[in-house]
């Protein structure tokens, strides 16, 4: 029962860490969204200017 109840605290201490790292992440999530578009298509364009 006991390791039954460890696991169960483990579970739960688990679920509430994830919460507040999405709650902690969430709001930037925009911010990360953006400047990865920026960087992928300023790759994509470097990448295209200096094959040629």
């Amino acid at each position: 029962m006991k390791k039954l109840r460890a696991w169960l605290l483990l579970t739960l201490l688990v679920a509430f860490t994830v919460r507040v790292v999405w709650w902690t992440i969430e709001p930037l999530l925009p911010l990360i969204v953006g400047a990865l578009v920026i960087v992928v298509v300023l790759g994509y364009l470097y990448h295209r200017s200096s094959r040629w």
